[in-house]
């Protein structure tokens, strides 16, 4: 009887630590968990600031070559500026010359 006793004593304690272990493997589950989440956070945070950068990136680059192409369109808008008002005088003189001519005739 004694040895029975003991033994349910034993199982009792085995019980006892094995619940008190128990215990602390589902604290550490749940910090893992946790952890988890925090570091799955942290990633889509991540991802987000890249894309964003990498968007902002794009939108400074688009823009410069918005810029590039404007700088060209005026330099070629003053170009033919430039020709028409050549041309203009070219005319204007040719225009005189000719009246001079008939004037002369």
């Amino acid at each position: 009887m004694h040895t029975l006793e003991a033994d349910i004593f034993n199982l009792n304690r085995k019980m006892a630590e094995d619940s008190l272990e128990c215990s602390c493997m589902e604290e550490m589950l749940a910090d893992a968990k946790q952890t988890s989440r925090i570091s799955s956070s942290s990633a889509r945070y991540e991802q987000t600031v890249e894309r964003d950068t990498e968007l902002s990136n794009m939108q400074r680059s688009h823009n410069e070559e918005l810029q590039r192409q404007r700088a060209f369109q005026d330099y070629r808008l003053n170009e033919l500026r430039m020709q028409v008002a050549d041309l203009r005088a070219q005319l204007a003189q040719a225009q005189r010359d000719r009246d001079h001519e008939t004037s002369q005739v």
